[in-house]
């Protein structure tokens, strides 16, 4: 039993230590977006991909029961301090990890539309729908007429 326990234990301690890195990782990844390093967010993204499969391996070595009952009931006080302690951990991790995650989708966002609007400003085009077709208003601005005739 005890075993089992320091088994379980260890499970946890490999699981934090892996949430950990992926957090770093993303932390890294949000430093190469920023500074427009490609080579470090294609680096970065490889990174992330082995310890996403690294956290799957570790799922797949908790016990078949850990769904039903993720600590079991019959170990000490302490034993079940430290799991839930592990769990805790684990819980603050994804969140900060879920809130990397948006923060960099965000950034890259804001910077794709800030690229199209530069486009946009230099073509000296816009987000307006085109004219043609029935029924469609003519479009403000230096554009030929021969577009607005209806054929």
């Amino acid at each position: 039993m005890e075993k089992d326990i320091n088994r379980l234990k260890n499970l946890y301690l490999k699981r934090v230590s892996l949430y950990e890195e992926l957090l770093g990782c993303i932390k890294r990844e949000s430093d190469n977006l920023i500074n427009q390093d490609i080579k470090g967010i294609w680096s970065s993204l490889d990174e992330k991909k082995e310890i996403l499969e690294a956290i799957e391996e570790n799922n797949r070595s908790f016990p078949e029961n850990y769904t039903t009952s993720p600590v079991p009931a019959d170990i000490s006080r302490n034993d079940k301090d430290s799991i839930m302690s592990f769990k805790k951990k684990l819980m603050n991790l994804k969140q900060e990890i879920g809130t990397r995650i948006n923060e960099n989708i965000s950034f890259i966002n804001d910077t794709l539309t800030f690229i199209n609007d530069v486009f946009n400003t230099i073509t000296n085009t816009d987000k307006k729908p085109d004219i043609y077709g029935r029924d469609l208003k003519k479009r403000n601005g230096t554009s030929n007429l021969i577009y607005h005739n209806e054929v």
